[in-house]
């Protein structure tokens, strides 16, 4: 488990390394304010604690068991294949992974969710994986569908569990809803001239029942999807 205190020392780690990185192409007088400031005792810096972590009494768990994943076996050079389904997974997934593994995203940046219509060449994506990383919390509807067009064979992490869940109706769903970007807005502007747009409402309106699955708004869950993802990948 990720100790408070941990999570301290990792952020005054980066804070070091921000401050080195700096004062190589600072002139002399601000590099002498560096030392001075680098002078002062630690243990201040040692009590503040990351933002992420407001409010909470420890540092969150993967929501996932590293037990519960088999392993892949992969032949010399060969990477790890993962599907992300939105970009915002992928962007995690990158930030974790880098370059040592494989990454496809299933919905363009700008997708809608509640829209997005899977193609052949998605489901030989999800066929072809080692790893599929979802959201969770209802936020693909179209993922069960598509598992089993590609073989039902998929396997699938959702990097929502063990998060804080949240109703609907919270100042951050405005915020979310522009992650889907320009396309969905105009989807809503066609939703008022023919049928398929009110499915589409329909749809939006089911998806506003339950838990927000934009779940990675808070800094403190998105912690909990790093988590998730890095112990899925290291399994």
């Amino acid at each position: 488990m990720f100790s408070r205190k941990l999570i301290a020392i990792v952020f005054i780690g980066l804070s070091v390394l921000l401050l080195a990185a700096c004062g190589a192409a600072q002139p002399e007088s601000a590099t002498q304010s560096n030392q001075q400031a680098e002078a002062q005792p630690e243990a201040a810096a040692s009590t503040t604690e990351p933002a992420a972590l407001a409010g909470h009494d420890e540092a969150p768990e993967p929501g996932l068991a590293a037990m519960d994943l088999t392993p892949v076996s992969l032949a010399d050079g060969e990477k790890l294949r993962v599907v992300a389904t939105s970009n915002i997974i992928g962007d995690m997934v990158q930030n974790v992974a880098g370059d040592l593994i494989t990454l496809d995203v299933l919905m363009p940046i700008g997708s809608d969710p509640h829209a997005f219509q899977p193609t052949p060449q998605d489901a030989a994506l999800i066929a072809d994986a080692d790893l599929v990383l979802a959201n969770g919390l209802n936020f693909e509807e179209f993922l069960d569908e598509l598992i089993a067009n590609a073989g039902g064979e998929a396997v699938v992490i959702r990097v929502a569990n063990g998060i804080e869940t949240r109703e609907f109706g919270g100042v951050d769903e405005e915020h979310a809803a522009d992650e889907h970007g320009e396309d969905a807005d105009e989807h809503h502007e066609a939703d008022e001239h023919d049928a398929a747009g009110d499915e589409h409402g329909e749809a939006g309106r089911h998806h506003h029942d339950g838990a927000d699955p934009h779940a990675w708004m808070t800094p403190y869950n998105a912690l909990v999807y790093v988590y998730n993802i890095e112990t899925a990948l290291s399994a």
